[in-house]
C-alpha cells in the first residue's frame, strides 16, 4: 500500500508558492523589466521587425482563431498597437519609443501568463480531489449510500507511488525543485498535483496549463487560484514566447518550485518521450547560471517523473491524431464521436465493476546538468567526486556563446532525462497484454505494416487465449531480465501467473473506453473492438527494442511447434 507522509511544511500560508502569489504584482513588473533585457541582449536584433511581425501574427490569430477566454478588446488592442508602432517607428528618438511599445506588449503577455495561488481553494480541491479520485479508483461504490467513495487507505492504494520520495522531500530545504513528468493525459496535472500534497508531502508546484483548459468557466474559476500559469500555444510571436521562457526562469531564480512536461504536450502514439522540448529545459540552465554569475545561493533540482496508466481517458483522441499526423493518406479511419451522454453512462457502467489504479515513479534526482547527488544535494562526477557547477559557466564572455554552450548542456540534460523516463517506466499488465496482443494479430494476419492491418474488420480478428499467455509468458521472462538490468521496472504486484497477468491485463486495458481494445468473446478467444486504441496501448512499452525480438521469438516457436 502507498505510505501516506506528514507534510514538510503543514502551513499553506509557509509555501513558497503562496509567497509567490502574494508578491504576483510585484513579480510581473520583474517578469516584464527580465524579459525586456533578454530580448534587448539578443544579437542582430531589430526591435522594429520583431513588433511588426508580433501585431502581424496576432492579428492573423484574433481574425481566425479566437477563444472564448480571449480578452473581447483583443481586436481593438492589436489595432491600436500597430498604430502606435507606426508613429515611433518615425519618432526622433525612435528606438526609445518603440522599446517603450515593447515593454507595453511583455507587459500585456506578463499579466495573462501569471496566475495566483489561494490556499482556501486549495483546501477545497484536496477535498473535492479525494472524492474525485476514490470514484475513480474504487469499484462498485457509485450504487452504495454509505462509503460511496470508499476509504483514505482504499485510494491510497489505488494511486501507487514509488521512487525517490525521501530524497525528493529533503531537497526542499536545500533549493528549489523542478519535477519534469512523463504526459500521457488530461489528468497528469491534477493526479500528480495530488499525488505530490497527500502521499509526497510536499508543497505544490507552479505549472503550465493551456489557455484553451480556461474556455470552461468553473475550471478556469480554480486553475486560476490554483498555481497554473496560463500557456497560449496560438501565440507564436518571439515576444511571447520570450516572455513564456522568461516566467519559467525568472520564478526558479526566484526559488518558486516548478513542475512541467519536457515532451511539451500529451504523447499522441502512447509511448513514452524520446524527444523533449529544449526551451522549457533551457530555462533551467539559464536559471542556474543567473544564481552562480550573481551570487544566488540558490540550486536548482530535476527530479523525473514516469506516471503509468493502466487506461488512458483520452487515448482514443490522441492515437486517432497520431496515426492521421503519421499515417497521412495511409490512415483514412474517421474518428468515431460519441455523444457525451453515452461516453458518461458508459463511464458509470465500467466504473461501477472495475477496480483500477495508476502508477507513478519519481526518478533518482539530478542537477540542470544531469549530474547525479549526494545526500546533501551535491552535484557528483562520474568518479563520485563533487562539482562545483561554477566551473560549468567559466569563459562565457558574450552572448553567443552563453547561447551555444547553455544549448549543449540543455540536450545533455534532455538525454539524460529520456534515459531516466525509460529505465523508470513501470510496466503494468496491461501494457503487457497489449503488446502480446497486437503483436500476434499482426503475425496471424501475415501484416508488417500497422497501417494495412487496421484496415481489417474488427469482427474477423480472433485471437486465441492460450496463445496469448504463450505470448505473454516469453514477454515476462524478457521483461524480468530487463528489469534486473535497470533498463525499466516492472510493476510490484505484478499477479503471480500468467494466465493472472493475462487476465488482469485484460481487464483494465482501456477500462473506460467505449470500444474495447481486447475483450473476451469466449472462455477460449479474445476480439478487439478497436484496433487503434490496442495499438495505442501496445506503444506503452515502446522504445525497447522489443518488437522484432518479439516476432522473431514467436517465428522461432511456431516453426518449432510445426
Amino acid at each position: 500500500m502507498t505510505k501516506h507522509r506528514d507534510h514538510i511544511i503543514p502551513n499553506l500560508d509557509e509555501w513558497p508558492i503562496t509567497k509567490f502569489s502574494k508578491d504576483k504584482d510585484a513579480f510581473i513588473e520583474r517578469l516584464g523589466e527580465y524579459t525586456f533585457n533578454r530580448i534587448k541582449h539578443q544579437q542582430q536584433l531589430d526591435v522594429n521587425e520583431v513588433l511588426d511581425t508580433t501585431v502581424f501574427l496576432e492579428n492573423k490569430r484574433t481574425s481566425k482563431n479566437r477563444w472564448k477566454v480571449d480578452p473581447a478588446d483583443e481586436k481593438v488592442y492589436w489595432s491600436k498597437i500597430r498604430d502606435v508602432i507606426r508613429k515611433a517607428s518615425q519618432a526622433e528618438n525612435k528606438e526609445a519609443e518603440l522599446d517603450k511599445v515593447l515593454k507595453k506588449i511583455i507587459n500585456r503577455y506578463a499579466v495573462e501568463l501569471v496566475g495566483s495561488f489561494n490556499p482556501r481553494t486549495f483546501k477545497f480541491a484536496r477535498k473535492f480531489l479525494k472524492s474525485f479520485f476514490a470514484r475513480l479508483y474504487n469499484e462498485r461504490r457509485f450504487f452504495k449510500i454509505r462509503n460511496r467513495y470508499g476509504t483514505y487507505d482504499q485510494l491510497l492504494s489505488k494511486i501507487k507511488v514509488y521512487g525517490h520520495i525521501e530524497e525528493l522531500r529533503t531537497l526542499f530545504n536545500k533549493g528549489t525543485v523542478v519535477v519534469v513528468p512523463t504526459h500521457y493525459s488530461n489528468l497528469d496535472s491534477i493526479l500528480i498535483g495530488y499525488a505530490v500534497d497527500s502521499v509526497v508531502g510536499v508543497p505544490a508546484f507552479i505549472y503550465g496549463a493551456g489557455l484553451n483548459l480556461y474556455n470552461t468557466e468553473i475550471i478556469a474559476y480554480y486553475m486560476n487560484r490554483l498555481g497554473t500559469y496560463r500557456v497560449d500555444r496560438r501565440k507564436k510571436n518571439r515576444v511571447y514566447i520570450e516572455t513564456l521562457k522568461s516566467m519559467n526562469t525568472l520564478s526558479l531564480i526566484e526559488g518558486v518550485n516548478n513542475l512541467f512536461f519536457p515532451g511539451g504536450t500529451r504523447s499522441r502514439s502512447g509511448a513514452t518521450e524520446q524527444q523533449l522540448k529544449l526551451g522549457l529545459l533551457n530555462s533551467v540552465v539559464e536559471s542556474q547560471r543567473h544564481c552562480i554569475q550573481h551570487n544566488i545561493d540558490q540550486k536548482i533540482y530535476i527530479v523525473p517523473l514516469i506516471t503509468s496508466y493502466p487506461t488512458v481517458l483520452d487515448a482514443g483522441s490522441l492515437i486517432h491524431d497520431y496515426l492521421r499526423g503519421f499515417g497521412k493518406e495511409k490512415y483514412n479511419s474517421p474518428r468515431k464521436k460519441s455523444s457525451m451522454r453515452k461516453i458518461f453512462f458508459n463511464y458509470l457502467k465500467k466504473t461501477r465493476n472495475t477496480d483500477t489504479y495508476m502508477a507513478m515513479n519519481f526518478g533518482k534526482p539530478i542537477d540542470v546538468f544531469g549530474n547525479a547527488l549526494n545526500m546533501d544535494g551535491e552535484s557528483l562526477d562520474a568518479n563520485g567526486n563533487v562539482i562545483d557547477l561554477a566551473h560549468y559557466f567559466e569563459g562565457l564572455d558574450g552572448t553567443e556563446t552563453k547561447v551555444q554552450r547553455e544549448y549543449i548542456y540543455t540536450k545533455k540534460l534532455a538525454k539524460t532525462l529520456v534515459n531516466s523516463f525509460k529505465s523508470g517506466k513501470i510496466v503494468l499488465p496491461s501494457n503487457m497484454v497489449a503488446f502480446a496482443a497486437l503483436r500476434l494479430i499482426m503475425k496471424q494476419n501475415e501484416e508488417t505494416d500497422i497501417f494495412s492491418l487496421l484496415r481489417y474488420p474488427t469482427a474477423q480478428i480472433k485471437l486465441d487465449v492460450q496463445t496469448l499467455q504463450s505470448g505473454v509468458a516469453l514477454l515476462f521472462d524478457k521483461l524480468k531480465s530487463m528489469h534486473e538490468q535497470k533498463e525499466l521496472v516492472l510493476f510490484e504486484e505484478m499477479p503471480d501467473t500468467i494466465a493472472e497477468i493475462v487476465k488482469e491485463g485484460i481487464k483494465h486495458l482501456g477500462v473506460y473506453h467505449i470500444q474495447s481494445a481486447l475483450k473476451e468473446i469466449s472462455s477460449s478467444l479474445l476480439g478487439t473492438e478497436s484496433l487503434d486504441l490496442l495499438y495505442f496501448y501496445h506503444n506503452q512499452i515502446n522504445g525497447y527494442g522489443l518488437e522484432a525480438w518479439f516476432d522473431n521469438e514467436i517465428e522461432q516457436l511456431t516453426n518449432k511447434n510445426n
